[in-house]
């Protein structure tokens, strides 16, 4: 596995609220996460740097073995770190209704256990085709879902940044956790909504099918991109690659 990431303030935010981090364990199973806070500048960063180093430092601590306890694992810390942003949050008025979204991944290769909550996503390309894994909680995607707007009005409604679920923002975090097996080339990715709502599925597959470069080269193009495009929010992208093997 080849694994790079890059964020990006863009061209409009003056923080970046975006958190993201690789964590690998001694077993030599990774933890990814991207985590785009939400509540104002100082709210959102704190909630988002909180959801990063508790799940970073407990995945060291407390390294799932298999699939079925990673998925146990995503549903047990992810409430336990979206209880102590609750907390913070009552106990300092600075940081009342901080929140973020979370997407992440637990890789024990060849299996890929995804958990999100909120808007940032996770992706696949396999055999050359690039998929949506995680569906968005946000007003309207839902309003699309019971069939209320067209995906073509969707994006142009002044509701499109409303987020339905984040973490710390309710008493229960509703976590979406499910597991996917990458084929030899497969390439994983996770991203925060400044990329995808920048660029095109068509643009962002062109980029991650690109095989003569690095996976932290195609990080660079997939942001260039974005910024080229209007880089109008905080832009991060992860990337993993399941490079075949040679020999």
């Amino acid at each position: 596995m080849q694994t790079a990431f890059l964020t990006d303030v863009g061209l409009k935010r003056i923080d970046n609220q975006d958190r993201v981090a690789i964590t690998t364990a001694p077993s030599g199973s990774q933890l990814l996460i991207i985590a785009d806070g939400i509540g104002g500048n100082q709210g959102g960063s704190k909630a988002a740097t909180m959801t990063v180093d508790f799940l970073g430092n407990t995945f060291l601590s407390d390294t799932p073995a298999t699939p079925d306890a990673a998925k146990r694992w995503f549903y047990q810390y992810v409430q336990t770190i979206n209880d102590q942003i609750l907390e913070t949050a009552n106990q300092d008025p600075q940081y009342s209704g901080m929140g973020t979204t979370l997407v992440a991944a637990i890789v024990l290769a060849p299996t890929v256990i995804v958990a999100h909550i909120g808007d940032s996503r996770a992706y696949l390309l396999h055999d050359d085709t690039l998929n949506q894994l995680t569906r968005d909680h946000t007003l309207v995607n839902e309003l699309v879902r019971i069939g209320e707007l067209t995906p073509t009005q969707a994006k142009q409604s002044p509701h499109q940044n409303v987020i339905t679920r984040a973490v710390g923002v309710a008493e229960v975090a509703e976590l979406e956790v499910n597991a996917y097996v990458l084929g030899q080339g497969d390439v994983f990715m996770l991203c925060s909504d400044g990329l995808y709502k920048e660029v095109t599925n068509n643009q962002m597959q062109r980029i991650i099918k690109m095989k003569r470069i690095s996976v932290q080269e195609k990080c660079h193009r997939l942001i260039g991109r974005a910024l080229k495009t209007g880089g109008a929010d905080n832009i991060s992208v992860l990337i993993c690659q399941n490079t075949p093997k040679r020999g």
